[in-house]
Parts: C-alpha cells; sequence; structure tokens
C-alpha cells in the first residue's frame, strides 16, 4: 500500500506542477507580456482540465486506500502514471 501511495503522490505532485505552469504562461498572455494565441490558449486550457481531473481521481484514490475501502494493482498505477508522463 506504500508504493501504491507514492505513486499517486507523485502522479499528484506532477499534476500540480503542469497546473502552475498552465496557470503561469495564462497570466503571462493576459497582462500582455505575450501576444495571446488562441490555439496556445485552447491547448493550456485542456492540460489544465485534464490536470484537474488527474488530481481529483489521484486524491479519490488515496482516500479509498487511506480508508482501506480499496487495494489498487501497482500495475494499475504505473499505468497511470506512464499515460500521464
Amino acid at each position: 500500500q506504500n508504493k501504491e501511495m507514492q505513486l499517486l503522490k507523485l502522479t499528484w505532485e506532477k499534476c500540480i506542477k503542469k497546473g502552475k505552469e498552465c496557470l503561469s504562461q495564462m497570466k503571462k498572455q493576459s497582462n500582455g507580456g505575450e501576444k495571446p494565441q488562441n490555439k496556445d490558449l485552447q491547448m493550456r486550457n485542456i492540460t489544465l482540465e485534464q490536470c484537474i481531473k488527474k488530481g481529483k481521481e489521484c486524491l479519490s484514490q488515496m482516500k479509498k486506500l487511506s480508508n482501506g475501502g480499496e487495494n489498487q494493482q501497482n500495475k494499475d498505477l504505473q499505468k497511470r502514471n506512464i499515460t500521464w508522463e
């Protein structure tokens, strides 16, 4: 269970980092620091939405594991981690 929690924590940390990068870039563009481009903003928005979704999934999974409600297989978590990278 510790390995599973560590994998979820790593995924969560990556998600937070990507989200912060997206928000920072969008702030630069909205402040006039860079000329906004619709495609670029749409891609960042999609990335941020995916990040938020992954974050919610990770939190839900960590709650289940910490409550002992579900025992996730390492292979399944590794697949999620590979997909995220």
